[in-house]
């Protein structure tokens, strides 16, 4: 299982696993598939702060990505 940091930025974690954005576009992160946001936003919000700025249940997310093979620390 691949771990991920909940305090690591999008920007990081997307760099390193980019198969993420499939998860969090599941999750309801679509403005992540927007030009540009990973870059800019996705370098100063973590994943753990996107999901609150979304109101997206944080131990949904982390069910989630260990469904697809990722835990978050």
């Amino acid at each position: 299982m691949t771990k991920i940091k909940a305090t690591n930025n999008v920007y990081e974690i997307t760099k390193a696993h980019p198969e993420v954005i499939e998860v969090m576009v599941g999750l309801g992160f679509s403005h992540i598939l927007r030009p540009g946001i990973v870059h800019t936003i996705g370098r100063t919000v973590s994943l753990e702060k996107g999901a609150k700025l979304r109101n997206i249940d944080w131990e949904k997310v982390k069910a989630v990505f260990k469904e697809k093979g990722f835990e978050i620390e």
